[in-house]
């Protein structure tokens, strides 16, 4: 049963998604139903569709943010077009384009005294109140890996607050309320408008890419070619 559960709502799936391209043909329209992070709320993938929505004249683009896990699901029962998701892509299913990498900082107050350092360091990090996202999601996963490659655990450090929604993290870190692991692009209007401060992390490689996955032959190339190249324009 759970089989043929499976195998029923990938059908229907697809079905819905022909009617909805076929009717797409019929009115020279371009509908995407998209899939981002809730880290991607904060960057710039927004910005990218309304840009591909605006130069392309009848495109109607539908964003759904929601875990990596839930995004890989979505996209392999055709519940989404696309998808923009940070790390590496491991399952050969899906196809994929690397848009870019970025990279973790500790993001601080500007009354924080770690505001006036260069770098931060694990012994650093343990004095202060953790704010970070939930740890199943991608951001918290990289950053508890590295940790255990330095022999330390995320259970030595005070983690106060865990929350999905990154512009609550970085209005409490404002605040000064406790610090934050978050990439730099989800916060860099805030650094650029010294609102908040991004340090590098001391011994911490926390680099990881941000890729377009999709399933081949299930979206026009040229769809992706656009918008890749209006990502790589914005950056």
């Amino acid at each position: 049963g759970e089989i043929v559960l499976k195998y029923a709502l990938r059908i229907q799936s697809l079905y819905n998604d022909m009617n909805r391209k076929l009717k797409d043909y019929k009115k020279c329209a371009n509908n995407l139903t998209v899939g981002i992070t809730h880290t991607s709320e904060s960057n710039i993938a927004p910005e990218i569709m309304a840009k591909y929505s605006e130069r392309n004249s009848g495109s109607h683009i539908r964003i759904i943010s929601d875990s990596i896990k839930n995004l890989y699901e979505k996209l392999s029962l055709y519940q989404i077009d696309l998808a923009i998701i940070e790390g590496k892509i491991t399952n050969k299913k899906f196809s994929s384009i690397l848009l870019g990498t970025d990279s973790l900082v500790a993001v601080v107050s500007l009354d924080n005294p770690l505001a006036n350092k260069k770098v931060v360091t694990i012994s650093d990090l343990k004095k202060e109140n953790l704010i970070l996202r939930n740890l199943e999601s991608g951001t918290s996963t990289l950053f508890v890996n590295e940790l255990a490659k330095m022999d330390e655990d995320i259970s030595n450090f005070h983690l106060s607050l865990e929350m999905d929604n990154v512009a609550s993290i970085k209005m409490l870190v404002r605040e000064n309320l406790g610090i934050s692991i978050l990439p730099k692009s989800a916060c860099s209007r805030e650094i650029k408008g010294n609102k908040l401060v991004g340090l590098p992390i001391e011994n911490l490689d926390l680099t990881r890419e941000t890729n377009l996955v999709f399933i081949e032959n299930n979206i026009d190339r040229n769809i992706l070619e656009d918008i890749v190249s209006i990502y790589r324009e914005s950056i």
